[in-house]
C-alpha cells in the first residue's frame, strides 16, 4: 500500500511533524470545495470526502509531498518529519475482521531524501541491512555506516 501524505494548512505551522499526525490528517474527512453532483437529482451538493483503512498490507510506503504548488508560488515544503521505529496502525485501521490487522505494526528500514530545492536537487537513501541490522546511508555509488540513525526517532527533511 503506497499512501501519499500532505503537509496540510495546520500542519505547516509546526517546525517538526510527527508522521502519525500526518496520517491522521490524510484520514480525516473534508469538505471539497467544488460541488459535486448528485447521483440522483444530477443537481450540485456540498460533498465530503473521507478515506478509510480496512486491510494491512505487508509492505507500507508512505509518500511525503514536499512540493507545494499555487497559482502565484511554487515551493519545497522543508519541516521535519519524525518517523517513529516501529510504526502501529491499529489506531488508523477501521473497524475490520481482515486477517491483515492482527499485526498492525511496521518496522522502519529505509528513507528516501530530496535535497535541494525545486528547480533541481539530488536524492540519497538511508536503509537498515536486514543481515547486520545496521543503517547505510547511500549517495550515488558511495555506501557509508550511518550511526546516528540508531537513534530512536528518524528525521527526513
Amino acid at each position: 500500500m503506497d499512501l501519499s501524505l500532505a503537509f496540510t494548512r495546520s500542519l505547516t505551522m509546526l517546525t517538526d511533524i510527527q508522521l502519525e499526525r500526518m496520517i491522521e490528517q490524510f484520514l480525516k474527512e473534508e469538505t471539497l470545495e467544488e460541488p459535486f453532483p448528485c447521483s440522483k437529482c444530477k443537481s450540485p451538493q456540498k460533498s465530503r470526502k473521507k478515506f478509510n483503512i480496512w486491510r494491512l498490507p505487508n509492505l507500507l510506503v508512505f509518500h511525503i509531498k514536499r512540493f507545494q504548488h499555487s497559482r502565484f508560488r511554487r515551493e519545497k515544503l522543508r519541516h521535519r518529519v519524525v518517523f517513529p521505529r516501529i510504526l502501529d496502525m491499529a489506531p488508523f485501521v477501521s473497524e475490520s475482521t481482515d486477517p491483515s490487522v492482527r499485526n498492525p505494526l511496521y518496522e522502519l528500514y529505509a528513507i528516501v531524501n530530496h535535497s535541494g530545492y525545486l528547480e533541481g536537487g539530488h536524492y540519497t537513501a538511508e536503509a537498515k541491512n536486514p543481515s547486520d541490522g545496521k543503517w547505510y546511508s547511500f549517495n550515488d555509488s558511495m555506501a557509508v555506516s550511518y550511526t546516528h540513525l540508531t537513534l530512536p526517532t528518524i528525521y527526513s527533511v
